[in-house]
């Protein structure tokens, strides 16, 4: 076990249209008192989101990385690892900006990272994990798409399109997602799983959003869908290809 000194760790935050609750994310990573480089990426917000983190984020030593046109999810977690990795940093956790995976999570995740391994991915669903806030709806979709994942991405499946990880700069260096939208978790999962990665999943809560904040942006629209199905093939051909080569 080589764990990290939390000095190597940046925290990535993507942000888009979050100017109703974005002020409060910053008070609370404040709170938190984390010790922990964080790095907001404005995602081409068109609201005052990027101006909120500049006036009460910066000057508590926060960073702000603004990308000039909406380029989604995926592409802004990377945009923002690329940063980290020029300015020295190991190690990225990408964390949401509505904290539902709350400051304590993140210190329990920066407590796990160890240079033994490349991904440490979080577990909603293990014994002592849990997401009993969120509406059931949602909960049901996540159990079907970690049972999918579960089975064509094995051991690295367990709970695969869960976006609260943390990853090795120097794995992924040369990673460039293609995709945009959340289905960039996927791929990145499917980069590992190509590349051997030394892969960990530590259990994790995941909490509402609370009343102040917009609905989530994350949907399961039918492109994110059959994006997240063309990694789940392209794992089990991967795993294929392996067992017949052995």
């Amino acid at each position: 076990m080589v764990l990290v000194d939390s000095n190597r760790v940046c925290l990535v935050i993507p942000v888009y249209n979050e100017e109703k609750s974005i002020g409060w994310t910053i008070q609370k990573l404040i709170e938190s008192n984390l010790n922990i480089e964080i790095l907001f990426v404005n995602d081409g917000s068109s609201d005052f989101s990027s101006n909120i983190i500049a006036e009460f984020g910066i000057p508590h030593g926060m960073q702000l990385l603004n990308i000039n046109r909406n380029q989604g999810y995926g592409k802004a977690c990377w945009l923002g690892a690329k940063e980290a990795l020029k300015q020295g940093f190991s190690w990225v956790i990408f964390a949401d900006s509505d904290l539902t995976n709350s400051p304590q999570e993140i210190g329990q995740l920066m407590k796990s990272i160890d240079d033994d391994f490349d991904l440490i991915k979080t577990d909603r669903f293990s014994n002592i994990s849990g997401m009993s806030e969120v509406d059931k709806r949602r909960r049901m979709y996540s159990k079907v798409a970690r049972l999918v994942t579960r089975v064509c991405f094995g051991k690295f499946g367990e709970d695969g399109t869960n976006g609260f990880r943390a990853v090795r700069l120097a794995f992924f260096c040369d990673f460039n997602p293609k995709e945009e939208n959340f289905s960039a978790i996927l791929e990145e999962l499917y980069f590992a799983l190509v590349n051997k990665a030394r892969i960990l999943y530590i259990p994790t809560i995941l909490k509402k959003r609370g009343f102040h904040q917009k609905e989530t942006s994350f949907n399961y629209s039918l492109p994110l869908i059959l994006s997240y199905f063309k990694y789940c093939f392209l794992a089990i051909l991967q795993r294929c290809l392996r067992i017949s080569f052995t």
